[in-house]
């Protein structure tokens, strides 16, 4: 038989495992009869039980397998391969017997099995998931198999996979791959490598009761005449037996080897082994076909089955668009993220583009979604080069903006459009935050609550990283450091804490604060939190289609029915009750470059800061 090299390479998780196991049978007759099994077998969980896992599986496998006497042994293979998937379901196996001629192989679970011969690349099998797959052909000296889990060739692309497995045998394939499945945490990863080589040389045919020199034309008909002894294996060789069957022949007569032999005799060799060759490669390409038909097949019903699935969601999500607008909210996203993943399948790209236009038609019945028309309002560039706004607050009419890298701060009335810059870098040199509350604005820095633009101390606690709000005529300030808010009523001394006692939030990288009664923080991180009291209120944005992740701005006064979140990922501003129901949004593309929103909902307009504009919109 020829010899079978093997190794096995797995990453270092502590979320799942990957084994493997092989087995050769001692006695000749089992190992003609039966082969020499391999298996691979991964699991996501039990890495504590692993090898208790792996050695059930592999021993049940194995015993079922050589004392099954069917004598067909693909289906004695997959018999005795179900078994014992069966004993722990949900893992990744593989299982191959080898023969002299021809390898079988079953697997299940998310394994593929190539196949590199001659410089080709080969797929025999194809990430098998939940079904059970079988494949079997005929093997060659030099055929490499690679049996890997789906997370193996996700980590391993085929532009290193290809190139170290030529060119190495298999034990300096596992040592080259290692390092680099390491470093991965997806403990599923694992692989095996199979070579096959040349079998061990020996004598291809031996003669006896042949002359006792060799033959002439003369006496050629007479040779082709006597009986030719068939040859002992050309595999795995037991040395007790050849030497018995080849010592007879060594002492009574001189052999002649298949090069001495007339030329008849060798020709009736030759003939059936083109003929086995040209056999075997057809055998393959058949199967090699079979197997590719089969695949885009099964491709093919996929697609289909996705397209079907995401038009009865589209359809779907309008007609529950008026019935219940949160389930046909979800729906319609969970249908337009279905339709991204195909999207890029150019082989039906006409179908795509059918589901695309059935999307776009849907998408504002279904997502109350509305077109916004912006139009310039303010242009703050022409009241100072190099204007860059990093705070708003909006009171009484009048809209405040913040240069705080400038030192500058504009007043823009809501009415009007007038614009001015109201205070410079001398007033604001250590201002860091601004509120304002009835024509007032507040300026909190290092020496505490200042009045601007006059600059004139109120309040005498300094805050390094602090934020600032107004509401009722009192002062709140949000210590990042502290992770506390103070309040200073009357804009006055002493503060108190308006948290209560014992409640524990992280506000370190709040970013906006608004209050309306309760109180609102917008953090770096896109989570808006809401207070009440001194408690936390149980807070969620829902029902947006795309959800809202990473909002940059928000706004809502005691004024406003509505909270208004502003996604510039997604080019919108998102409507939402203060409970944090979805109501309806706004789209434009001048939406991205957007940082701040102001909104009067009694005027029905919405305002739009970016870095140095302020654009309007109806509502």
């Amino acid at each position: 038989m020829p010899h079978i090299l093997s190794s096995f390479v797995s990453g270092k998780s502590e979320n799942g495992w990957a084994m493997s196991f092989s087995y050769e049978p001692e006695d000749r007759a089992v190992l003609l009869e039966k082969g020499t099994l391999f298996c691979l077998v991964a699991m996501a969980d039990g890495v504590d039980k692993k090898v208790l896992l792996s050695n059930t599986i592999f021993t049940n496998l194995s015993d079922s397998y050589y004392s099954s006497g069917n004598p067909d042994i693909v289906e004695c293979l997959k018999d005795s391969f179900a078994r014992a998937y069966d004993l722990i379901g949900e893992c990744e196996l593989f299982a191959c017997v080898c023969f002299e001629t021809k390898i079988v192989a079953v697997a299940r679970g998310g394994i593929s099995i190539l196949l590199l011969r001659g410089g080709a690349r080969i797929t025999l099998l194809s990430y098998t998931e939940d079904e059970q797959k079988a494949v079997s052909g005929f093997i060659k000296p030099g055929d490499i198999f690679i049996l890997g889990t789906k997370e193996f060739f996700d980590v391993i692309p085929d532009t290193v996979l290809l190139p170290s497995v030529s060119s190495r045998d298999p034990e300096s394939i596992s040592e080259f791959l290692s390092p680099m499945l390491d470093v991965h945490d997806d403990g599923k990863i694992g692989a095996l490598f199979l070579k096959v080589e040349e079998p061990m040389q020996a004598p291809e045919r031996i003669y006896s009761r042949l002359p006792q020199k060799m033959p002439d034309e003369s006496t050629r008909e007479e040779i082709e005449d006597q009986e030719i002894i068939e040859p002992y294996s050309t595999g795995i060789v037991d040395e007790e037996h050849s030497v018995e069957r080849i010592g007879p022949s060594l002492s009574e007569k001189p052999l002649y080897l298949k090069a001495r032999m007339p030329l008849s005799l060798r020709t009736q060799k030759k003939t059936p082994m083109i003929l086995g060759a040209i056999f075997v490669l057809f055998l393959i390409g058949s199967i090699l076909f079979g197997n590719k038909k089969l695949e885009e097949k099964k491709k093919e019903e996929a697609f289909q089955g996705k397209v079907t699935e995401i038009e009865g969601k589209l359809t779907e999500s309008v007609n529950l668009a008026h019935i219940n607008p949160v389930r046909a909210r979800e729906l319609f996203g969970e249908a337009k993220d279905e339709l991204n993943s195909i999207s890029s399948d150019e082989a039906h790209k006409d179908q795509i583009a059918e589901l695309q236009k059935k999307e776009s038609d849907f998408q504002k019945e279904v997502l109350g979604e509305e077109n916004a028309e912006l139009s310039l309002f303010v242009d703050l560039s022409l009241l100072s080069d190099g204007f860059s706004a990093g705070e708003v607050t909006t009171d009484n009419g009048n809209m405040y903006i913040f240069d705080s890298e400038n030192k500058k701060l504009s007043k823009v009335s809501l009415s009007s459009k007038r614009a001015e810059i109201i205070a410079g870098p001398q007033v604001l040199e250590d201002i860091k935050s601004i509120t304002s509350y009835v024509d007032v604005v507040y300026g909190l820095g290092k020496r505490g609550v200042e009045k601007l633009p006059s600059g004139a101390v109120i309040i005498n606690d300094g805050y390094v990283d602090a934020l600032i709000g107004s509401y009722a005529g009192n002062v709140y300030i949000l210590d990042k450091r502290e992770s506390q808010v103070y309040r200073y009523p009357g804009a006055s001394i002493p503060k108190s804490n308006w948290l209560t006692e014992g409640v524990e939030t992280n506000l370190e990288d709040a970013k906006e604060m608004i209050i309306d009664g309760t109180i609102w923080v917008l953090k770096e991180s896109g989570e808006l939190k809401r207070f009440s009291n001194g408690n936390p209120v149980v807070f969620s944005l829902y029902g947006a289609v795309p959800p809202v992740t990473h909002p940059s701005s928000f706004y809502t006064d005691e004024n406003s029915d509505n909270l208004y979140v502003l996604d510039p990922e997604n080019s919108r501003i998102v409507v939402a009750t203060k409970g944090g129901e979805f109501v309806n949004q706004y789209v434009a593309d001048e939406l991205k470059s957007a940082q701040f929103i102001t909104v009067s909902e009694k005027d029905k307009k919405i305002f739009i800061v970016t870095k140095d504009k302020v654009f309007g919109m109806n509502i």
